[in-house]
């Protein structure tokens, strides 16, 4: 089995797990894993949205779907996520310096 039929075949696993239980935030995350693989930006920005819902204090949910705007190119989405993310992670944190590093290669200030 090829890699993308792999990964085709997990989102399909992620699709009746969430439709089982949709409120089951670890299935939505690694769908969005397995889209972003895929190459389907647009459907694991969804995934990441609906994690966000879910658990909006989640600090890496806004640097994954801020790192998914960025591929995308949708550069000021991912400057807002990343921004989400470092008003959110604690001082000092490993979190909270991902997500500067991140605004950094984007906006070339980190701020």
């Amino acid at each position: 089995m090829s890699r993308a039929a792999k990964h085709d075949a997990a989102i399909k696993d992620f699709d009746e797990a969430i439709r089982l239980r949709p409120g089951d935030a670890s299935s939505y995350r690694a769908r969005a894993q397995a889209r972003m693989a895929t190459g389907n930006h647009a459907a694991a920005i969804e995934d990441y949205d609906r994690l966000v819902a879910l658990e909006p204090r989640n600090v890496m949910n806004y640097i994954n779907r801020g790192g998914v705007h960025e591929r995308g190119g949708a550069v000021a989405l991912a400057r807002d996520d990343y921004r989400k993310a470092i008003e959110q992670a604690p001082d000092g944190s490993a979190l909270r310096s991902m997500a500067r590093e991140r605004l950094k290669r984007i906006t070339g200030d980190g701020i």
